[in-house]
């Protein structure tokens, strides 16, 4: 459907040169109509009489008149003008080239993408400053650091985390229950954090426990759970030992616990 087209006041002035208001009306309506439909309006009297808001009598004799003058064809069925078929024509083949151009366009982005993406090692465990087992750095494309392929910890990963959890936390924290969600999330930070090795991540926990803050001796009675510790900002925070010296307000003075309290908070929400 095209929605808009461009007279040529001179052309249209010779053209309709000769016609009757009414027989110029009446040709600018088709005319219209023939862009609107694509080329597709039905020589029906009647209806077309009701777009041009017209008897069906006096439409039909202005019809007649416009055949007569060569301005309209009217052939199977349907009324028919040559220079709105041509506009049509260009207006589709512009169309057409726009989106085999794009589509091109798109096709050499991909392959550009594929020949320039850069690649980057995989970045190691962060326990003692060496890499745990199984972290060695790989080589990565652009496209898999955006979408990681999700590896599947070793067999029993999430349960056995979640046992680590209880063993080290669990008279102190919540132990969550297995989830899907919780299983996926586990699976990449298990390879990316703790290099797929279950005493690296009981190193951490035990890092947790460490910290009276974490384990809820805070003026907010907040504690840490399960999903919070495998937050890739939250797991560099406690293995930097950001949270080591963060106990309760009880031993401290009111401003120390004030400080203590307001540091918390920031290094909670950043």
């Amino acid at each position: 459907m095209v929605d808009h087209y461009m007279v040529t006041i001179p052309d249209w002035e010779n053209g309709t040169a000769g016609m009757t208001f009414e027989q110029e009306y009446v040709y600018r309506k088709l005319c219209e109509f023939i862009y609107a439909l694509d080329d597709t309006l039905k020589d029906d009297d009647r209806a077309n009489a009701r777009r041009c808001k017209m008897s069906t009598r006096l439409f039909r004799k202005h019809k007649i008149a416009l055949l007569e003058m060569g301005k309209i064809d009217a052939q199977d069925g349907y009324i028919r003008n040559r220079r709105c078929a041509n506009e049509l024509q260009k207006i589709w083949d512009r169309s057409e080239a726009a989106r085999v151009k794009a589509a091109k366009s798109h096709v050499k982005r991909r392959a550009n993408k594929k020949i320039n993406s850069p690649t980057s090692p995989k970045k190691p465990s962060k326990f003692n400053g060496t890499p745990v087992a199984g972290a060695l750095a790989n080589e990565v494309t652009r496209e898999e650091r955006k979408n990681p392929p999700i590896v599947p910890p070793k067999p029993g990963g999430l349960d056995q985390a979640i046992g680590i959890w209880a063993e080290v936390l669990g008279d102190r924290l919540k132990t969550p229950p297995a989830s899907a969600k919780r299983a996926k999330a586990f699976a990449r930070r298990f390879v990316d954090e703790f290099g797929s090795s279950h005493e690296a991540f009981r190193q951490y926990c035990q890092q947790i426990r460490g910290s009276p803050f974490l384990c809820g001796e805070n003026d907010r009675c907040w504690q840490a759970n399960f999903d919070w510790a495998l937050k890739p900002a939250n797991i560099e925070k406690v293995v930097e030992g950001n949270y080591e010296q963060r106990a309760g307000t009880g031993n401290m003075t009111p401003e120390q616990a004030l400080a203590g309290i307001n540091k918390g908070l920031e290094d909670d929400n950043g």
